[in-house]
């Protein structure tokens, strides 16, 4: 079990695994707004729809997190960068 994240276009542009103990991985949820596709030991199997500033809230709630390891924060925001970059309006990241 675990949480599996992507980031999509129209193939994968993104991906974030964690295993199902990770203790920040909540607040990558709450970064995003997504806390409702939190299912505890994994993703809730839904997806949500967001804008470039919503992700770059996110990448600056993670990077002032000091509940976040500095690890976590960077791959959480190489994530979030990686669909910025790669990506386009609406972004959609799915939650398994």
């Amino acid at each position: 079990m675990g949480h599996d994240i992507s980031a999509y276009k129209q193939e994968e542009i993104a991906y974030l695994r964690r295993n199902m103990w990770s203790k920040s991985i909540r607040l990558f949820y709450k970064a995003l707004n997504a806390e409702e596709h939190y299912a505890g030991v994994s993703g809730g199997g839904g997806s949500i729809k967001t804008n470039k500033n919503q992700i770059l809230d996110a990448i600056n709630y993670i990077k002032t997190s000091d509940a976040i390891d500095q690890i976590d924060k960077e791959e959480y925001v190489k994530f979030l960068e990686d669909t910025l970059e790669k990506g386009e309006e609406p972004y959609t990241i799915s939650f398994y």
